[in-house]
């Protein structure tokens, strides 16, 4: 961007106008060309804007360098709190971070880990009437992909945990049938099929209407609020369309659950939730769903999908003579900024530590080049346009890799991540903020004995350098770090991945609202 574009014609003008009576030196006036310039590369430096996915931190930081308060702790609300709700300090501050080690954010060596405080057992509750009567009912896995991604959405199958989420409370321990004796209430809401399905379930606002009527007549909501109820969706199109005061049924859907616990794709430090979190959601992070291996499972829309379990290796020197080439990426990589890393990674990583199958897809009318042609079997370091490239590629080659590539694109997070959970592929994460913001259950999972993070501005500048640098590291002594990553990654894999036998992630979900959204560090993010 050029500074004559950025400042605008009049506002330059005005600026070399001012800066004739500048000086040099502090002494005589500036005559000379380098100072006037200098002047504006300063000013220009000064008042470029931060990207939009950055978590917003200057409303929040006092001279100390701590937050003042929780971006969305509750503030102005009803006194009659429920007895396990903790309230805020009367100093309106939070408990400080509980870090055991402070790394920076995307530093190769992987994020810092958290203590956090065990939560004990307790009740929650599932608001049935809540439901969307008129949701057509399904058989198999892949009947629910198709009726999510009915609405022109290819990856139904990656929005598909709020099933799981509700079949897995279905039969849990913790459940409550008396509303009044439970510290959290679960609302199934199904946003995602509601918004994707085309239809399906009705109008959106006729649904939306149900789920605030339902909500409003229930006498354990107005006891605290909605303050200790939870809402469930990881889809993108629900985060946009819900929360806006476009129509009646929003603005009224919006009033109703200003105090949920929503849980996202990604947590309340996410620039962009900030609509939806408000002064008052507290926004906790958790998995998407695996659609390849969610399409394999049978059963019924009432009692719950059965999934086989991961096909993975039984050892680590199997894992490592099956897999026959090393890095694996293929997504979205289009023009957009957004989308800049990803390119970066096809035309600049593909040949480090060969075999490679990098390729990047495109639904934009300009497709960048190199262009993928001849054998698919062939491709890498290339491109080629979304609806020409074979659905069997993306399984079957990131189950003959070694490493999978997970780049951010839209936002820090990505379905990719859990794709390779369930193929057994350990994961390089190259993504400014992902375990800040998008990593989901962080007191259970060492993210950092798991992944390989690379920083991703390191990236940007040196793409060839850093993914070399990285991938000597990974394979050094034997493979000693991507072994560690494999051992990891398989004693986790129920904590993320929704559709397995003995998934865990219900069961996280709730310890993560408990610990976040219950108690003084409701809002804050780093006790998650």
């Amino acid at each position: 961007m050029s500074l004559i574009s950025y400042l605008g014609v009049p506002a330059l003008f005005l600026l070399i106008s001012l800066t004739m009576e500048d000086t040099c030196l502090g002494a005589e006036p500036c005559k000379e060309p380098h100072c006037q310039i200098d002047i504006l590369l300063d000013l220009f430096k000064a008042t470029k804007q931060k990207p939009a996915w950055s978590p917003l931190q200057s409303q929040h930081i006092d001279n100390r360098m701590t937050r003042l308060y929780p971006p969305n702790q509750h503030r102005n609300t009803s006194d009659s709190l429920l007895p396990w709700v903790l309230p805020n300090r009367a100093d309106g501050g939070h408990v400080p971070r509980r870090w055991v080690s402070r790394r920076p954010d995307g530093d190769s060596w992987g994020p810092e880990s958290i203590q956090c405080a065990s939560v004990p057992p307790f009740h929650f509750y599932i608001l049935e009437e809540a439901m969307l009567p008129r949701c057509p009912s399904f058989r198999s896995g892949e009947e629910l992909i198709n009726l999510v991604g009915r609405n022109g959405k290819r990856l139904g199958g990656l929005h598909v945990g709020e099933h799981f989420f509700y079949w897995q409370l279905m039969r849990h321990p913790w459940r409550t049938y008396d509303p009044m004796d439970a510290q959290i209430v679960v609302v199934p809401a199904f946003l995602n099929m509601l918004v994707y399905s085309g239809g399906f379930c009705g109008p959106v606002e006729d649904g939306l209407n149900h789920i605030s009527n339902a909500l409003l007549n229930s006498p354990r909501y107005h006891i605290n609020q909605g303050k200790d109820f939870l809402m469930l969706s990881t889809g993108f199109a629900p985060h946009n369309m819900l929360f806006s005061r476009g129509s009646p049924a929003k603005a009224l859907f919006g009033n109703t659950t200003r105090n949920f616990i929503f849980v996202s794709r990604l947590n309340g430090k996410f620039l962009r939730l900030r609509p939806i979190q408000r002064r008052t959601r507290c926004v906790i992070a958790a998995p998407y769903s695996s659609q390849n291996d969610i399409a394999n499972c049978t059963g019924s829309s009432k009692d719950g999908l059965q999934c086989p379990d991961v096909n993975h290796e039984k050892t680590f020197e199997e894992f490592m003579a099956k897999r026959d080439y090393n890095m694996f990426l293929m997504g979205q990589a289009d023009n957009r900024i957004a989308y800049g890393s990803r390119r970066l990674a096809v035309t600049q990583a593909a040949e480090i530590y060969p075999p490679n199958y990098i390729v990047g897809s495109s639904a934009m009318r300009v497709l960048n080049s190199p262009e993928c042609q001849g054998d698919p079997e062939k491709w890498n370091g290339c491109f080629k346009r979304s609806r020409q490239i074979p659905k069997h590629l993306y399984p079957t080659y990131i189950h003959r890799s070694k490493l999978s590539l997970m780049i951010s694109g839209d936002d820090p997070s990505s379905g990719r991540y859990y794709e390779s959970l369930t193929a057994g592929t350990p994961s390089v994460v190259i993504s400014a903020g992902w375990y800040d913001q998008s990593a989901p259950f962080r007191c259970k999972v060492p993210y950092a004995d798991m992944s390989f993070f690379l920083n991703e501005e390191d990236f940007r500048a040196a793409t060839y350098k850093f993914t070399l640098k990285a991938m000597r590291r990974i394979y050094k002594d034997r493979a000693a770090l991507l072994r560690k990553m494999w051992e990891t990654q398989r004693r986790h894999v129920k904590d993320l991945l929704w559709h397995v036998p003995g998934s865990r992630v219900a069961q996280n979900v709730l310890e993560q609202a408990y610990r976040g959204c219950l108690t003084e560090l409701r809002g804050n993010n780093d006790a998650s």
